[in-house]
């Protein structure tokens, strides 16, 4: 059985023990979080660190764990923080320190002696690292929003001999079958943070611990029996409900609950799913299928789809949404809901053929007409009763469909979400510019800012098919589903968990699904008569439009300088695989210099 236990929600419940190193603090219990007090484990100061240490709960014999907790970061450069899964037989229930002297990069991948350890660290963008006694894994991706409180999952699942675990953070799978020499039979939970020059700002709150011993020796779940099957038995709503996982205690009393979500209207077969965007914001969309014992499918899109918005319009203006039906087949318009602006097609409404635009307008057709002169052949209805929020909300189209519940209403599933905002990663400009959010390709997930342009007219297209994007460097390496899905193919993304993400191996010119190919700019130093210099050695892609590459310089690695002033190419030899190996000169000799870092920055 799985035993739920809430470690601390700092509004007095539950207990821990603390240890701050230099000018970190200690009793650092703050009010106002997302559900009362929270803890300041980093106070936005240089130097400084902060450990939490949790008393065992009873773990031995675990197969799957997941600590869950919310987090809010600030200031994010080139610090972290890491979560221990810390060996009770080994350090008991004291807290322990990883590093020899001050907090290091030790604290920060949470490497314990005979414990694993998950470290995520924003030194070279945002990493997270799985660790057991110091073996470590490659990094992998994942985004961390400043100035926002969003949960944070590590899950962990040990195979039933004991010598292997994978790990996701955030439902992405960090590593699978990571060997062991030996795994934690009873562990406990312990974080610490650490900052440098950069010092970020870190709150944590609600920390949760879930385990469970009912894992078999092959990895899956054991069948349910004749005792067991009537109570495990339950039935969930189509017309929406809410879900919760809620934490008790090992004898059973309510503590507090750890996870849960609302759901609206559902359609026939389809289910909804655990879906992290490209910023990390963690959702539960309808998916396109369901997928038992699989990595969740992607956000269901269609058949129809919004395509284009004009949310916050320049004076004179006025906002529009654009339709479109992406799927094959005519979609009655007929009884469609548009929420967040009050909408909703009448009995009389045609049919969306495929490919068919129509628009729903804030004023009369005939005032939007006269000023947008969208084709004559786009049906343009309105007016709506609403307005579209200029900060962004939640913009989604629902279909009628029939309820399975006799003389019930027709249930209203959603079958497309916008979740915009106003500001970035989400384009900005249409925020009162007289630009549009427009949609990159219609079967992307409209409640990513990934899936989003800014119209390049004033007042964007609207009843105009848009032309598609320009020829994606990515579709090289990724299939369309892959495309799909920002957390595989995204540029910041690292699909083969080398270290290195998928845009910066297309420049380099290795391949991003093949880590074995990694092949990362070197530093060597030459004599020159009487002086030594640094070249520095890289490989790039040849033909690369579109992007800017530089080299930068730094000499404490928290400050950077444009350094291409500073070198003269000293040779480029073309390798006859499509990539030449440049080497690059810093004029500046070595020996007047305390120390020097390079890196290449690429936009």
């Amino acid at each position: 059985p799985d035993v739920v236990t809430l470690l601390a929600d700092f509004d007095g419940n539950g207990s821990f023990t603390e240890q701050a190193f230099k000018s970190a603090p200690i009793g650092s219990v703050v009010a106002g979080g997302p559900t009362g007090s929270y803890y300041n484990l980093l106070n936005n100061v240089g130097d400084a660190g902060n450990h939490l240490a949790f008393p065992a709960t009873g773990t031995a014999g675990w197969q799957t764990t997941t600590l869950s907790m919310d987090i809010r970061a600030d200031n994010i450069q080139a610090d972290g923080f890491g979560v221990g899964f810390v060996d009770v037989a080994t350090h008991g229930n004291d807290l322990v320190r990883s590093g020899a002297g001050g907090f290091g990069s030790e604290e920060e991948r949470a490497l314990y002696s005979n414990s694993v350890g998950v470290g995520f660290r924003t030194f070279n963008g945002t990493n997270a690292t799985v660790n057991y006694d110091g073996v470590q894994s490659a990094d992998a991706a994942y985004n961390l929003p400043a100035g926002e409180w969003v949960p944070v999952e590590v899950s962990m699942t040990r195979s039933g001999d004991g010598a292997n675990i994978s790990a996701s953070v955030n439902g992405e799978s960090v590593f699978s079958d990571f060997a062991l020499a030996g795994a934690p039979d009873d562990f406990r939970i312990q974080i610490a943070g650490r900052t440098g020059g950069a010092a970020m700002d870190l709150d944590i709150d609600n920390v949760n611990l879930v385990t469970s011993s009912v894992l078999k020796p092959d990895g899956d779940p054991p069948e349910p029996d004749e005792d067991t099957t009537e109570r495990r038995s339950f039935g969930l709503s189509s017309g929406g409900e809410e879900v919760f996982l809620l934490s008790a205690t090992p004898s059973g009393e309510r503590t507090d609950y750890v996870h849960g979500f609302t759901f609206g209207d559902s359609a026939a077969g389809f289910s909804f799913g655990r879906h992290v965007n490209s910023i990390g914001k963690i959702s539960y969309p309808p998916l396109e299928a369901t997928s038992f014992n699989a990595s969740n499918d992607l956000p269901r899109t269609g058949p129809v789809v919004i395509t284009e918005m004009m949310y916050h319009p320049a004076n004179g203006s006025v906002e529009f949404i654009e339709i479109q039906n992406i799927s094959v087949s005519p979609v009655p318009l007929a009884g469609v809901q548009i929420s967040g602006i009050g909408f909703a097609f009448g009995p009389t409404a045609p049919e969306l053929i495929p490919g068919e635009i129509v628009l729903v307008v804030e004023t009369d057709p005939a005032t939007f007409r006269s000023i947008f002169n969208p084709p004559a052949s786009v049906s343009v209805f309105g007016p709506y009763s609403g307005r579209l929020s200029n900060g962004g909300e939640k913009v989604s189209l629902r279909l009628p469909e029939a309820n399975p519940v006799a003389l019930e209403p027709d249930l209203m599933p959603s079958v497309d979400i916008a979740d915009y905002n106003d500001s970035s990663p989400w384009p900005t400009s249409p925020d009162g510019t007289g630009t549009t959010l427009v949609r990159i390709l219609p079967a992307l997930y409209g409640s990513d800012p990934n899936s989003w342009l800014a119209s390049l007219n004033p007042g964007g297209t609207p009843g105009f098919v848009n032309s598609a994007p320009p020829i994606d460097w990515r579709a090289a390496y990724f299939s369309e589903a892959e495309l799909l899905n920002a957390t595989i193919s995204g540029p910041l993304a690292d699909a083969d968990f080398d270290g290195v993400s998928n845009l910066l191996e297309h420049i380099f010119g290795t391949d991003p699904r093949d880590a074995s190919s990694i092949d990362l700019p070197t530093v060597s130093m030459v004599s020159d008569g009487e002086e030594t210099y640094a070249e520095f050695i890289y490989r790039l892609r040849q033909g690369l439009t579109g992007f800017r590459i530089r080299i930068e310089a730094s000499s404490d690695l928290a400050e950077w300088k444009n350094a291409e002033a500073d070198f003269t190419i000293q040779s480029e030899v073309d390798n006859g695989d499509g990539t030449s190996t440049i080497t690059a000169r810093d004029e500046n000799p070595a020996g007047a210099q305390l120390g020097r870092y390079f890196r290449i920055r690429v936009n």
